[in-house]
């Protein structure tokens, strides 16, 4: 799990990144696409409302539902926002903290 929070660390945020990218431009594609990647990392770390979450954004993208799609990417985004700071307070616990 400490090896899985350190890659996270450094991409999910471009992860997010990119979701937005997806959202601004409106690329029902690649917010499928992001919203799955970013689901796997919440299964990893059992969010299970963030896993939720981006399930109900994948579906959202198949039915060609964006305006479904977009307000479930922000409460994903601050789910997974969330999640990113659950984890580095555990990387701090266990002395595996870095400045990035």
């Amino acid at each position: 799990l400490i090896a899985a929070a350190q890659v996270m660390r450094r991409s999910v945020p471009q992860d997010i990144r990119k979701l937005e990218y997806a959202l601004r431009d409106k690329d029902l594609d690649l917010i499928q696409f992001m919203a799955h990647t970013l689901k796997g990392v919440a299964g990893i770390f059992s969010d299970r409302n963030a896993f939720r979450l981006g399930g109900e954004i994948e579906n959202a993208c198949s039915d060609g539902a964006l305006g479904k799609a977009e307000p479930l990417c922000r409460d994903f985004i601050q789910r997974i926002d969330q999640l990113i700071e659950d984890v580095e307070i555990l990387l701090k616990a266990n002395g595996e903290f870095e400045e990035s």
